[in-house]
């Protein structure tokens, strides 16, 4: 039994010529350390500017952030296809790459701003208003998550 399952698998090597190889977890791998650090960098420089000068809440400026991001992650297929001479610009290139990173930097981004925003307003998640008032924020953020949780790799 156990060579028939071995000769199975090396017909199925040889036909696909493929090479098994041992990946990285995740968490492991260059894009993923490059994406952390530059996230965490940005958390600090923010915070940096939230202490020192004070320059607007930092729920809005998490939210500012996230509209960015959004923006970054949607814009650059609308451009390619109504601009066909920008597809060979290297600024487009790296953010059609890079459009994973930059929703999942946009859902982190809107989660703080959301959390923050919950706590300075105190508002009260019982109230039927809090909903109709924030229904924009809410539905954004459910499409985040969504995009969030299906951005697998």
């Amino acid at each position: 039994m156990l060579e028939n399952s071995m000769h199975f698998f090396l017909i199925l090597l040889t036909q696909t010529k493929t090479k098994i190889t041992a990946s990285k977890p995740f968490f492991l791998r260059k894009d993923t350390i490059v994406f952390l650090s530059l996230t965490i960098t940005g958390y600090i420089i923010i915070l940096f500017i939230f202490l020192v000068f004070e320059p607007a809440p930092l729920a809005n400026i998490l939210g500012f952030l996230s509209l960015f991001c959004y923006v970054s992650t949607i814009i650059p297929s609308i451009v390619k296809v109504t601009f066909p001479a920008t597809q060979k610009s290297k600024t487009l290139k790296w953010l059609l790459k890079n459009r994973r990173k930059t929703g999942v930097a946009d859902f982190n981004f809107g989660l703080s701003h959301s959390v923050l925003l919950i706590n300075e307003t105190n508002l009260n998640l019982l109230e039927y208003r809090t909903y109709i008032h924030s229904s924009h924020g809410i539905s954004i953020l459910l499409i985040f998550t969504l995009l969030a949780l299906t951005s697998n790799n």
